[in-house]
């Protein structure tokens, strides 16, 4: 049996680790553009800070796909999939019986006048990264356009370099897609107050140049801030590229079944490219994270193999952690409908703590914890369950969880 699998970051990888398990001879190829083994994207601005060095970036051995009896190909990029072949970009292909589409996603760039500027980068993958650090010597002013999870943790980054940063906003408040204002408001304090500026409603006009160098950003508020690079935090686009023209649906991503099979059979997709079901919002969605990824790739993987699994479906799950700061937000966090009710057991601005639950017909559906973040675990158990909490809800509102009621959960 011949599986092919398109991308090697952790939906990708997690597939061929558990086809492996499963079939000791099955024949497995990973297709990568990378030329770089396998690493963790979630760690490159821990090395961008200085905090790890780069072999710290690679999460297995050297001899990883040797050991597994892989066919590595880095340096690849696949360009089309047409009656059981992965064409590649010099005219080559790749046959396959099973093929796994875990492409993953690409930074959004911004489209101004001046953004071919030699200065303007994304914050996506390794290569990214090491055109960065290598630009870093004698920059003493950086901007961070988006105020994303990327966005903010590549300025603590940058930071801590003691590079001056100013981040750009286009909403209201700092992580608006994972977190409420309140604790983004908090979020944004703790920046500032360790020399991050942070401009909220304010959208780049044009990137300035200098003999072709970036200069300098003119905002629509017509201020310009003066600075050498500047990295685009504005959020990903699934890859789905390959699967156009084919029988596959695809919305924001690749839809799949709950088995991370397309409406193509033999045909699958994991990862920051697939879209399932959501178990907070009980709708698809493109979930990006690692552990999504982690897990749709272990499904894929083991069906590829014949082990029937079902995928129960994602949950969004985003943490950061910064200057004393920990930020953890589970599910639905910012809710608009009627039908949802919000409590906020704890607010203090003074300390930095935050709690806000989030609940439908007695189910927990989202969590917002800013240092007070010992229950995330219990919380996060209780969206994916989707238990009725009426009995002990009172308790749960209050912030007042007893081991009693754990246990009553998990029975």
């Amino acid at each position: 049996m011949k599986n092919v699998i398109i991308g090697n970051s952790a939906a990708g990888v997690s597939a061929a680790e558990t086809i492996r398990n499963i079939d000791k001879d099955a024949s497995i190829t990973i297709i990568s553009d990378e030329k770089h083994g396998f690493y963790s994207r979630c760690l490159l601005t821990y090395y961008l800070s200085g905090e790890i060095s780069k072999k710290m970036l690679f999460i297995r051995p050297d001899d990883f796909f040797d050991k597994l009896n892989i066919n590595f190909m880095p340096s690849r990029r696949a360009v089309k999939i047409a009656n059981g072949v992965v064409i590649l970009e010099d005219g080559s292909d790749v046959q396959y019986d099973k093929l796994l589409v875990a492409t993953g996603a690409s930074a959004n760039r911004i489209d101004i006048p001046g953004s071919d500027a030699d200065g303007l980068f994304c914050m996506r993958d390794l290569n990214d990264l090491t055109v960065i650090d290598s630009r870093l010597s004698g920059v003493k002013a950086a901007v961070v356009i988006g105020g994303g999870l990327v966005g903010i943790k590549t300025a603590c980054s940058l930071a801590k370099r003691g590079i001056k940063i100013t981040v750009l906003i286009a909403s209201g408040t700092v992580l608006s897609q994972m977190i409420d204002a309140n604790s983004g408001n908090m979020v944004k304090a703790v920046l500032e107050k360790n020399n991050l500026k942070i401009k909220t409603g304010v959208i780049p006009k044009e990137i300035i140049k200098k003999s072709g160098k970036l200069a300098g950003i003119s905002l629509n508020n017509g201020e310009t801030i003066d600075c050498q690079i500047a990295i685009m935090g504005k959020g990903v686009e699934p890859n789905t590229e390959l699967v156009k023209g084919l029988k596959i649906q695809v919305n924001s991503g690749i839809v799949v079944d709950n088995r991370m099979e397309t409406a193509i059979k033999g045909i699958y997709a994991a990862g920051d490219v697939a879209e399932t079901m959501d178990i907070a919002l009980q709708s698809s969605r493109v979930n990006a994270i690692w552990p999504c990824a982690v897990e749709q790739g272990r499904i894929a993987g083991a069906n590829m193999a014949g082990k029937i699994r079902q995928y129960p479906g994602s949950l969004r799950m985003n943490s950061i952690s910064s200057f004393g700061l920990d930020v953890i937000a589970l599910g639905i966090v910012d809710p608009k409908d009627d039908e949802y009710e919000i409590f906020t057991p704890k607010h203090n601005i003074e300390q930095n703590i935050y709690k806000k639950l989030i609940l439908k017909d007695d189910i927990l559906c989202g969590a917002i914890l800013v240092n007070d973040i010992k229950q995330a675990g219990f919380y996060n158990s209780l969206i994916k369950k989707r238990m009725k909490i009426t009995k002990f809800k009172k308790d749960l509102i209050n912030g007042e969880l007893i081991r009693s009621n754990f246990l009553k959960c998990f029975k």
